[in-house]
């Protein structure tokens, strides 16, 4: 995936848990151990294909209903994040570049010393590379920027900070950026950011820690149309947060 970033492919993923049986796997039925696939497509969630397929065992029911359970979250998170990852590919493809930006520095010999990275410029990711339920992570940017966790919004870390953060299997390390506006396509419940009759029929908008006292602008792509611009201003003092969309006919 990084070198893959470093030659700007613009869009991948992985197969979860792997193209080839684990000859280590504990259960050879499976060919993969559970943990290892939970963590596996986990991370194929924030990637921008999430594929799931290779030699072995694949099917998350086999792994358990509680693994189906947090399978089912993560594939609605990633389907979710549908307008904007076509936002991210569009901008990318006519820049020439990865969606995916490796916080790994390129050296001569190609070794990356390490695999976080944005998922273009909203959403940072700390895969895990093993079955651990906390990592140590330095987060992306710079100490005015802000990082708020994806599965608890309160919880935020300071951009070049350093933060040991705890991640149960039910969970993963992503975090968004604060201030920032990432389109969202709900169809189900499952990832607790809106309902689906309440957001099925609409595009959602998440807004997650809104910059004080500032216009903030954002431009948005869509298939086959002209796309949308998002204006935002947070009053804090006022508790007030104002939201302009515009709307184009495809």
């Amino acid at each position: 995936m990084i070198h893959s970033a470093w030659h700007n492919y613009l869009n991948y993923g992985c197969d979860i848990g792997g193209y080839r049986v684990d000859p280590d796997a504990t259960n050879k039925t499976l060919g993969r151990n559970t943990d290892t696939f939970i963590r596996w497509f986990q991370l194929g969630a924030f990637l921008p294909l999430m594929e799931n397929g290779g030699n072995g065992e694949h099917r998350p029911w086999l792994f358990g209903s509680n693994v189906v359970e947090i399978y089912k979250e993560f594939a609605n998170i990633h389907t979710s994040l549908a307008p904007y990852l076509l936002n991210a590919g569009t901008v990318c493809y006519a820049k020439n570049v990865s969606v995916i930006k490796p916080m790994a520095v390129r050296t001569p010999f190609g070794i990356a010393n390490d695999f976080d990275y944005l998922l273009f410029d909203d959403l940072f990711v700390s895969p895990f590379v093993d079955n651990s339920t906390s990592k140590k992570i330095k987060f992306a940017g710079f100490k005015t920027e802000e990082w708020s966790y994806w599965f608890d919004v309160n919880q935020t870390y300071a951009g070049g900070h350093t933060a040991t953060v705890n991640v149960p299997f039910t969970e993963y390390p992503a975090f968004i950026k604060k201030g920032s506006i990432v389109p969202l396509n709900i169809q189900r419940t499952y990832t607790q950011l809106g309902g689906s009759r309440s957001s099925e029929s609409y595009l959602t908008l998440m807004i997650t820690k809104p910059i004080i006292d500032e216009l903030y602008r954002r431009e948005f792509h869509e298939f086959e149309a002209k796309g949308y611009a998002v204006t935002y201003k947070y009053n804090k003092r006022a508790a007030e947060l104002t939201v302009f969309s515009s709307a184009h006919k495809s």
